[in-house]
């Protein structure tokens, strides 16, 4: 899950670079779907860790 973590903030950071070095902000729907699955990821693993408070807010940013 580390490693995932990772690659999405990575992907999220060059995307975000990208878009501002360029000011195309042609890659925004990738950058959002991205941040979604970052805080999926991070809930599920709050819920493996057995802390539920913040997989509401996460599953909450996820959903909005």
């Amino acid at each position: 899950m580390i490693k995932l973590r990772i690659s999405l903030a990575a992907g999220i950071i060059l995307i975000s670079l990208y878009m501002l070095i360029t000011q195309s902000f042609d890659w925004i729907p990738y950058s959002s779907f991205l941040l979604g699955m970052l805080m999926l990821v991070i809930g599920w693993v709050e819920v493996k860790k057995g802390k539920r408070g913040f997989l509401f807010i996460a599953l909450q940013t996820l959903l909005a």
